[in-house]
């Protein structure tokens, strides 16, 4: 977990179909990895944990509530991860990695511990339908 905690600035803007857009590339270390290399257009999760997400990926943010600088950066990994569960390259067995990886990434951004745990609640209930939609509408780029 302490490669989580080392923070790096996440660029990202606002737009409009979703709400941010990154404006450079970013590198996580998860805690959990893939079963294999993963390799999308803006998604790479290597199989050491390593996540980098290319620059102009586009996410909505937290949709439980008001998007702060305590949720950025977790939602971002959480939009990747379900995401990644929806398109058949992670199993569903993730989703619960993912939440509990979205809390953890909120209390390590200063985020109170009731309230990350609030929103895991919401993520158990929320997330579920967003990994079974089977649908995803993000616009790539390249």
């Amino acid at each position: 977990m302490d490669a989580i905690a080392r923070r790096a600035k996440m660029r990202y803007r606002k737009l409009n179909r979703y709400k941010y857009q990154l404006v450079s590339q970013h590198t996580f270390h998860l805690p959990f990895n893939p079963p294999k290399d993963i390799l999308t257009p803006f998604i790479k999760y290597e199989l050491d944990g390593k996540l980098i997400v290319r620059k102009g990926y586009s996410w909505n943010g937290s949709n439980m509530s008001q998007d702060t600088k305590h949720c950025m950066r977790a939602s971002l990994v959480h939009d990747i991860l379900c995401q990644l569960i929806r398109e058949g390259f992670l199993s569903y067995e993730y989703l619960e990695e993912a939440n509990l990886l979205y809390r953890q990434m909120c209390i390590e951004d200063g985020m109170n511990p009731l309230r990350a745990e609030l929103r895991l609640l919401g993520l158990r209930i929320g997330s579920k339908k967003a990994v079974e939609s089977g649908v995803d509408d993000r616009v790539y780029e390249v």
